[in-house]
Parts: structure tokens; sequence; C-alpha cells
């Protein structure tokens, strides 16, 4: 699990994130063919503002061991500057696993 600041973003950009999942015993690559992803950006309440998840599309496999999450400005911008709890969960042959526990700072971006 990774757990720390996720990434620095300005609430007038996209926000992208790439992850690979490897096997801690064999240190290959994890397939996603099949698996439950979901992603959640909370307030420091946790209150959800924005869910992810690979129904909606905000998730994608750019190969069978590499997922994208991809959060568009228009949601992004509605994040006001601070700091907000970011989750992952990936549910892959019954198995559950918290890939995320961090944060994410969101700065003024100033500029549309």
């Amino acid at each position: 699990m990774y757990r720390g600041q996720v990434a620095e973003i300005s609430n007038r950009e996209d926000l992208e994130l790439l992850y690979q999942l490897i096997d801690d015993d064999t240190a290959e690559p994890i397939d996603l063919t099949g698996a439950t992803i979901v992603a959640r950006i909370s307030d420091q309440s946790n209150c959800t503002i924005i869910d992810a998840s690979l129904t909606d599309g905000k998730i994608t496999l750019v190969e069978d061991t590499t997922m994208r999450i991809f959060i568009p400005v228009d949601e992004v911008g509605s994040l006001c500057p601070g700091t907000y709890i970011v989750g992952v969960t990936v549910e892959n042959a019954d198995t559950t696993k918290q890939l995320i526990a961090g944060t994410l700072a969101v700065v003024n971006g100033i500029v549309s």
C-alpha cells in the first residue's frame, strides 16, 4: 500500500495517475483484467467529493497490469485549494487490497 502525498496539482488541470501493481512475493506485475477498482477523493471530514471507478470510465486499464485514474478538469475545478484524502482499493480474484491511503495537495490554479 502506498501512503503519503499522491500528487500536488492545480485546480485548473486534469488529474492523471498511472499505477502498476506488483506482486510482493514474485515481483511480477499483477493482471488487473476483471478487477474492481475504486478511487475516492474526500475532504478532511471524510465527505466524498469525487468518486472514480472502472464502471464510470474515470479508471481505465492502459495495459492488463497498469491502471490509469483520470479526473477531468471540470471535476478537479470543484476542489478548493487544500489537502484532500485519497483512497484506492482493488478487488481482484476475491481479494481486496488498499492500494493507496494518502493525500492530494490542491493549489489555486489562478488561470483557467
